[in-house]
């Protein structure tokens, strides 16, 4: 399990180097889309400017990640849009990790690639029994973003403090296969602490309950 860390917006955002600021059984309702500028966890790279790739935007926004090369492991799932293209989550055999397993990552669809920004879950590494990994919750211009992956084919909802559940936006079983992976968007409430993680809890219809705070987390 890792370490929960709070990265502060400026870091984020800092990788915008430049400029003005249908999947196979895959569930999705209307979300808010996330503006060009939104600094949101799902939204800019956290490669390293000096050694990733970069895409240039219309009106001079230039974004550095990487571009995909690896196979996809599934299907991709929509996570609305950044930086005004197509935002989504997909899984693929980690490059960088001996054993081979699989690295969940947000990335934007260009010309019929994907570019990578930030590379946020590995769900085969989760110590937790219940296998839950989360990343992102974290206030931004308003809004949260979670991403997260959990073991077997479940329907995963998010539980607000006064006790108000509602299905995650988007969730698929062929993300990565043996997992459910969701991602969802929601309004930021003036009464939490914009400091920490969103106080919610994400459930599963099986009986896992796992609380942001606790186990989310950015980097």
């Amino acid at each position: 399990m890792r370490t929960l860390t709070r990265l502060a917006p400026a870091f984020l955002l800092g990788l915008v180097v430049s400029g003005c600021a249908d999947d196979a059984e895959t569930t999705e309702r209307p979300t808010p889309s996330a503006s060009p500028a939104d600094p949101s966890p799902g939204n800019p790279s956290t490669g390293n400017p000096s050694t990733g790739d970069e895409l240039t935007l219309d009106g001079g926004v230039t974004v550095v990640g990487e571009w995909e090369e690896a196979e996809l492991l599934g299907d991709r799932l929509p996570a609305g849009e950044a930086f005004g293209l197509p935002r989504v989550v997909y899984a693929v055999a980690d490059p960088d990790d001996g054993e081979q397993r699989a690295l969940v990552s947000y990335g934007l669809l260009s010309e019929g690639r994907i570019f990578r920004t930030v590379p946020a879950l590995s769900p085969e590494e989760e110590e937790a029994p219940d296998g839950m990994d989360l990343y992102g919750g974290f206030e931004e211009q308003g809004a949260y973003d979670l991403l997260g992956a959990v073991p077997g084919r479940v329907a995963v909802s998010v539980e607000a403090p006064d006790g108000t559940v509602e299905p995650v936006a988007a969730q698929s079983a062929t993300v990565l296969p043996g997992w459910t992976v969701f991602h969802h968007r929601g309004p930021w409430s003036p009464d939490w602490d914009a400091l920490a993680a969103a106080p919610l809890v994400v459930t599963t219809d099986d009986g896992v309950r796992v609380e942001v705070r606790e186990r989310s987390w950015v980097g």
